[in-house]
């Protein structure tokens, strides 16, 4: 094999596949995440019981919509669109009267924030298990990062980067793999010693890639 220096670019583009991979996992938890009540469910719930009220009202104090924007339950925030069966009323400037107080005002478009309480909670905690989900896989993609570059770091060669952690090959552009895999002659370059290495935990490295494979 070819021995190709370790420039910059290289750790940026080995750093970019990387992060690449962690974005694909996040996008795939936010696509397959689902709440356990439809946005029907979330509607009748919260503004039912008002239907026949805002019926009664002057246009002006509600709008209407097929979907319902859920900005979070409790202490879990989110920016979720619900869609409705049909199109249905919002309150939206409902005037200031003992029979209205209670009602929970939104704005355009359509967007609610619901309490913590028993009522909510299975929406809460699927809220709160997918927020977890995303914070491991930025704690994994922090590690992993910051391996990768110490490994690349205390290298001066690819292909020392390599004998070390084999997997690397996957984190190395096409171009860099192309120069890599072809033969060339150099002249022996004499190294000085620049003084003892970090350690590396490929373990962590070989752990993390693995997943990224086998959840993707």
């Amino acid at each position: 094999m070819a021995t190709v220096n370790i420039p910059q670019k290289l750790v940026r583009d080995a750093i970019d596949i990387a992060n690449e991979q962690f974005s694909a996992r996040r996008i795939r938890v936010e696509n397959e995440f689902k709440l356990p009540m439809t946005g029907d469910e979330i509607y009748d719930l919260t503004f039912g019981r008002w239907y026949n009220g805002m019926m009664s009202m002057p246009t002006e104090f509600f709008h209407w919509s097929s979907e319902l924007t859920l900005s979070g339950v409790g202490n879990q925030s989110c920016n979720l669109i619900l869609l409705l069966s049909a199109k249905k009323p919002f309150p939206s400037n409902f005037p200031d009267q003992p029979t209205f107080r209670r009602m929970p005002m939104c704005g355009q478009p359509s967007r609610i924030r619901l309490s913590s309480d028993d009522q909510w909670q299975s929406l809460e905690d699927a809220l709160r298990t997918k927020a977890m989900a995303l914070v491991e896989i930025e704690s994994q993609r922090q590690t992993f990062t910051d391996t990768l570059r110490t490994l690349l770091s205390k290298h001066t060669t690819l292909a020392s980067a390599l004998k070390e952690w084999p997997p690397l090959w996957d984190y190395l552009s096409d171009e860099i793999k192309q120069r890599h895999s072809a033969p060339t002659v150099r002249n022996k370059k004499v190294v000085t010693d620049a003084g003892p290495k970090p350690e590396v935990n490929t373990a962590t490295l070989t752990a993390l890639a693995t997943l990224n494979k086998i959840t993707l």
